[in-house]
This record gives C-alpha cells, structure tokens and sequence, in this order.
C-alpha cells in the first residue's frame, strides 16, 4: 500500500477495533510471522517502519542489503554522537551474536521495534552522554542533543534526512 492511500485511510484505522494497539498487539504476537505488517502494525508504526526503510537505505553505503557495525558507527559520527564501536556492539547482540555484526532490513526494524534493544541503546547513549558532557564542558559551554530512547533518534534522523533531502530539493531548483 502507498503512503499517501495509508494517509488517506488513517482515520478509519483509528476507529476500526482491528487497529486498536490491543488488538494489534495480539494479532503481532501471535502471526507476526505469517501476517503482512499492514495487519499486525497500526497506522503509526506503519509510517515508522516506512521511515526505518528510508534510514536503512541511507546508511546502507555499499547497497548489499546488510547494514555492518561500521555503517551504524558512521551514522552515528556524522549525526555528532561521539560513540564507540564496543558500545554498538551492544546494541547489534540484540539481533545477532554472529560476528562481524551485520543486520538486514527485517533484523533492523525489528531491532528498532524491540524493547530489549531500546535498554541497550538507553544505556549506550546514557555512556556516550556521561563522555560527552566532561569534554564539552571543557571546550565551550554549547549544548548537544542527546536522544536518549531509540524512538527519538530515529525521528532525529529521519528529520534530518528530510530537511537535507527538501534543502536539496531548493537549492536543485535555484540553479
């Protein structure tokens, strides 16, 4: 289904008792791996996982499908979180212990999805905050955005890769 007909559709989802979150929580429970995540997802997470495809693709840098610890590491850097790659190790063990830690498109929705890996990237952030703010205090007084649950980094990022993707846009078109 396109985006814009799962626009269009959102409020009947809202009152439709097969998308109540309840609802939906059992149906994804129980046939998550047989249902399409049309039915076992609400109106919201759809629009997520549509976002979790665009960040994918992003940092997917040699488009093979997998994205490796050194492509998170490097999301990480070029969005400013000064973190280290022991500490995204965490977060790929929620997925896999297979190294060298990769991740396909599914692993990372559904790792992004996950509430064990929430924790671990609540704790990798709160370690990078602890390391940022002793060094930041020290070179100037500016304040950095630390997102400290996954849902809010990815709006971050999403929100960054959009405002990048329309300032493109304009620019394209002045010239």
């Amino acid at each position: 289904m396109n985006k814009d007909k799962r626009i269009d559709t959102e409020k009947e989802d809202l009152q439709n008792p097969l998308k109540a979150e309840s609802t939906v929580r059992w149906l994804r429970k129980r046939f998550s791996d047989k249902a399409q995540p049309f039915y076992v997802n609400t109106p919201h997470n759809l629009l997520k996982l549509d976002a979790l495809d665009l960040l994918f693709s992003k940092f997917d840098e040699d488009n093979n499908g997998t994205l490796e610890l050194s492509e998170l590491l490097y999301m990480f850097q070029e969005n400013g979180f000064n973190v280290a790659e022991n500490e995204l190790e965490i977060i790929y063990q929620v997925v896999t212990k297979i190294k060298p830690y990769k991740m396909t498109r599914d692993q990372f929705k559904k790792l992004m999805l996950s509430d064990v890996a929430k924790k671990a990237f609540h704790d990798v952030m709160l370690t990078i905050k602890k390391h940022e703010k002793g060094r930041i205090c020290h070179e100037d007084e500016r304040k950095i955005y630390f997102p400290m649950n996954l849902n809010a980094m990815l709006n971050y990022l999403y929100m960054k890769m959009k405002h990048e993707n329309l300032f493109d846009e304009i620019t394209d078109g002045l010239e």
